[in-house]
Formats: C-alpha cells, structure tokens, sequence
C-alpha cells in the first residue's frame, strides 16, 4: 500500500512501512495546542538486513508539519511481534489503533492474533499507566479494580500466538527479497507461500 503520508513527510521513512498509527495525548484526546504528534508503528527489515549485520530494529524520525512536531518511531516486525508476546500493552494498542495513517498486508496477520497476545498480565501495563499519568486519586481504586479483574480472568498466563508470529516474520522477510527494492510499503506476507 502506498503511504498517505508520503508527502507529507520530508524525512526518510523504513523502506517497508507494515505500519504507522498516531498515538500519546491526540490517541487519548488529552493533546493541547501545545502537543506535538507522536506515530509510531512497524516495518519490516529486509532479508538481506538481517542476521550478524542487521539493520536498527527501532528507528526514530522526527519533523516538523504546519508547525508542529511529528515523532514517528517504529520497530522492525521481529521486535514488535517480541513486544506482543510480552506484558507490553502499548503495542496491544498500536495494533489494533484506529488512529492508522498508513498499513499494509502485513499488518492484518498480528491484528487477528491480537486476543492470543493478551494475557491476564497486561494488567500491569494499565497499572504503571494510570501511575505515569497522575491520576494518584484514582490509583488505589484502579488498583483493585484491575487487580480484582486479573485475578477473576480467564485469560492465559502465557500468550498463544507465538508460532503464528514466528511463521509471520519469516514469511515477511521472505517476501522482501521477492518485492521490487524501491517499494515503500511492506510486501504482503502470503506472497511468500
């Protein structure tokens, strides 16, 4: 897919964008005429960038648009989909944000294995969050709202979707060799079967 943001963006972007959504205060309606615009999404290092002499698996672009400054960090798909199978609910959110400025075919495998990420851990992602965000009035009832709410789930103690996700990224990876090096956005990960 080719970026709708393309040209709006002056700086150099990963070769193969699998993703890129807006997030921080404009995703949770808090931002001011002061907030800046935080992206961050996934891309998708090329077979050839990897092993011994691989590529940044996180990249950090910033500029600025119409007087505000955009914040784009992204992390290649092997990292994020290691993200995922953790108690990292940030990208919980970046996955499945509605907020998408750019996406490719890639994107959809993770986003459908999305609730076999969640674990009745990432409590303690919305824990640390509410604490980050000063919400120290609410924290001892959110607290024992979430803790009651984690110890009552169903959900697993482990996520279940680590062989899809592993399957994803050496499909992906695959697929870049196949795809023309020029592109912009990520090759659809089904091309390589």
């Amino acid at each position: 897919m080719v970026r709708p943001d393309q040209a709006a963006c002056p700086v150099s972007v990963p070769e193969h964008l699998v993703l890129s959504v807006v997030t921080g205060s404009r995703a949770y309606g808090l931002e001011t005429e002061d907030s800046d615009v935080d992206r961050r999404g996934v891309h998708l290092l090329p077979l050839e960038d990897v092993g011994l002499r691989a590529a940044e698996e996180t990249v950090t672009r910033s500029w600025t648009r119409h007087g505000v400054e955009v914040d784009l960090v992204t992390h290649d798909l092997a990292k994020f989909c290691r993200l995922l199978l953790r108690r990292t609910g940030y990208v919980l959110e970046q996955l499945l944000s509605p907020l998408v400025v750019a996406t490719s075919p890639v994107h959809e495998e993770p986003a459908a294995a999305a609730p076999d990420c969640l674990t009745r851990h990432h409590a303690h992602h919305y824990l640390g969050f509410a604490r980050t965000q000063r919400l120290e009035r609410d924290v001892a009832r959110l607290t024992a709202v979430l803790e009651e709410a984690r110890d009552a789930s169903h959900l697993p103690e482990t996520p279940g979707a680590g062989g899809l996700l592993h399957d994803l990224v050496v499909r992906a990876r695959l697929a870049t060799r196949a795809g023309p090096r020029d592109e912009r956005s990520a090759p659809s990960a089904s091309s390589a079967t």
